[in-house]
């Protein structure tokens, strides 16, 4: 998963040198224009590493803008000002009783560089069955079609 971050990355440059656009986010990929200011709410963010925590294995980049009306990648950056509030939001999930549950073991952030800006890499292996459910703000995510998903039915 790590080294198939570089392939993704070079996809975004030719994209943003041709001028042209080729779909990157997927079901297991997430692009997300955020951590570039100064202050960052990490809701959307952290709902879709709960939904790969409960689903799959999944990359959410920060710092790359996906315009799918415009067709058309802006590489923003990431501010490495918020990196440690970034690492405090990742201490806010909870298991299916409450309790907080630490998912370090399954994240891994790498710091890469695109046309010039730093970007924030997270990568999210899914938890296994016995650990599952987490919950971000009382709610489980899964990941469906490319998109987060409050999960509705938990047994």
């Amino acid at each position: 998963m790590y080294k198939f971050i570089d392939k993704i990355l070079n996809e975004i440059e030719d994209c943003v040198h041709t001028n042209q656009y080729k779909r990157i986010g997927s079901e297991n990929i997430e692009l997300k224009n955020y951590g570039h200011k100064e202050t960052v709410n990490w809701d959307s963010v952290m709902e879709t590493v709960c939904s790969f925590l409960n689903s799959d294995n999944g990359i959410v980049i920060m710092g790359v803008n996906e315009d799918i009306k415009n067709q058309k990648y802006e590489v923003k950056g990431f501010n490495f000002d918020n990196e440690n509030s970034l690492k405090e939001a990742l201490k806010l999930f909870k298991d299916d009783v409450g309790h907080s549950k630490d998912i370090m073991s399954r994240i891994h952030l790498e710091q890469k560089e695109l046309l010039g800006q730093k970007l924030m890499i997270i990568y999210v292996d899914s938890l296994s069955n016995d650990e599952k459910y987490v919950f971000y703000k009382e709610i489980a995510y899964e990941r469906i079609m490319g998109g987060d998903e409050k999960i509705s039915n938990i047994n």
